[in-house]
């Protein structure tokens, strides 16, 4: 089964503000023990 992919184009704004949001649920995923691969993967992509 082939994975369909949708594209985003932000703006510098909209592109901080998104990874903020990022490392902030990544953060809390470590204060909570859960495991971060998947929010690293949308970070480092």
């Amino acid at each position: 089964m082939k994975t369909k992919r949708k594209y985003f184009y932000l703006d510098d704004f909209e592109h901080r503000l998104l990874v903020g949001c990022l490392m902030t649920a990544r953060n809390e995923y470590i204060h909570d023990d859960k495991p971060i691969e998947d929010v690293n993967e949308l970070i480092y992509t």
